[in-house]
C-alpha cells in the first residue's frame, strides 16, 4: 500500500528550505477499513444463517409429527429448506469475495496516494530557492 511521502526542498547550499507531505489517501479510503467490513458483512451472515438453520432443524421434529402422508413426512423438505439457507449464505460470501472489494479500494488508495505525493513533490519544486528535491 502507498504511503504519504515527504519531500525536502534545498537551496545552493544545502539548507532545506521548504517540505511537504502528501496527503494520506487512507482518509478518503481506507483498503483496512474496507476489508474490515467486508469481513463482518460474511460474519454476520454465517452467524445469521446458523440461527435459522438452528431454529428450521429444532422445528423438524414437530413438522414430521404434524404431517404425515401415506407415509411421507416433512423431513426431507426441512432439509431441503435448511440447504436452501446454507446455500444463500454461500452465495453471499461468493458474491463479496467476487467483488474483489479490497483490492478495488487497494488500487484506487495507491492511486490517490501517488498523485497526493507528486502533488507535494511538484508543491516542493516549485518554492522559490528551491534547487534539489529529494525524499524523506
Amino acid at each position: 500500500m502507498e504511503k504519504p511521502k515527504t519531500y525536502k526542498g534545498y537551496d545552493n547550499n544545502g539548507n532545506v528550505i521548504e517540505s511537504f507531505t502528501g496527503a494520506d489517501a487512507s482518509l478518503k479510503i481506507n483498503p483496512d477499513e474496507v476489508q474490515e467490513k467486508i469481513e463482518k458483512i460474511v460474519e454476520v451472515s454465517a452467524e445469521q444463517t446458523k440461527k435459522i438453520c438452528s431454529a428450521l432443524d429444532n422445528v423438524k421434529a414437530d413438522a414430521d409429527d404434524a404431517l404425515i402422508v401415506e407415509g411421507a413426512n416433512m423431513d426431507s423438505y426441512m432439509d431441503m429448506a435448511i440447504d436452501a439457507v446454507e446455500k444463500v449464505n454461500k452465495n453471499i460470501k461468493d458474491i463479496i469475495n467476487a467483488g474483489d472489494l479490497y483490492n478495488q479500494a487497494l488500487t484506487v488508495h495507491d492511486q490517490l496516494q501517488i498523485e497526493n505525493n507528486k502533488a507535494a513533490y511538484n508543491k516542493t519544486a516549485s518554492t522559490t530557492g528551491v534547487v534539489d528535491v529529494r525524499e524523506g
